[in-house]
């Protein structure tokens, strides 16, 4: 009976519905905003409840399709939400989501998603002329912009500027290096990092 059961197609039908939506979900967040490392139980929980909000909004599209019939009479229209049900919907949602909590009147109310500051920062993507405190003493410039990379959690800390700058004793940044390529730099390198707005 328990091998019948797994290959039930209505039972694996019923499952995808249950979870399937809500999964898309989480992972599209996932790209947008640096998670701890997700395990599958707390996954396929966390993915019931993202599918519950997925068809509480699109309640029209679901009540379509939990109408059989409709398949018969009218398949493009049931494939067409189906598709935007259990795909288009579950993409949205998390973008929308994002986008909506990172505007100021809501921001103010509600705490921010990001596990570091370091992936606070960097998500916004502003350009930044950086001065680096190497474990050594010395002093390293940079500038991170369009080209740039900083990692996300759980390796945050590592980073490859775009261009590099000179800087003297005092931490004063002078002018970009001819010819260079950028700069690749890991956590253990350096103490901490100084930021400057472009002038």
């Amino acid at each position: 009976m328990s091998e019948q059961w797994l290959i039930d197609p209505e039972v694996v039908g019923a499952v995808l519905a249950l979870v399937w939506p809500g999964l898309v979900s989480i992972h599209v967040y996932r790209l947008l905003i640096p998670s701890a490392r997700l395990d599958w139980a707390q996954g396929i929980l966390q993915g019931f409840f993202f599918t519950v909000i997925d068809y509480v909004l699109g309640l029209p599209l679901l009540l379509f399709l939990l109408r059989t019939d409709n398949l018969e009479h009218h398949p493009i229209v049931y494939w067409t939400s189906l598709i935007l049900l259990w795909l288009v919907g579950p993409v949205v949602l998390p973008v929308f989501w994002k986008w909506i909590r990172g505007k100021r009147f809501l921001g103010r109310y509600l705490q921010q998603p990001y596990i570091t500051p370091w992936d606070f920062y960097f998500d916004r993507r502003q350009p930044v002329f950086m001065l680096i405190h190497l474990n050594n003493g010395h002093l390293l410039a940079g500038y991170w912009g369009p080209g740039s990379y900083a990692s996300g959690y759980p390796e945050q800390g590592d980073l490859y500027l775009s261009a590099v700058y000179s800087v003297d004793t005092k931490g004063q940044i002078g002018k970009p290096i001819p010819s260079t390529q950028g700069l690749l730099i890991t956590k253990d390198q350096y103490t901490y990092i100084e930021l400057f707005e472009p002038a």
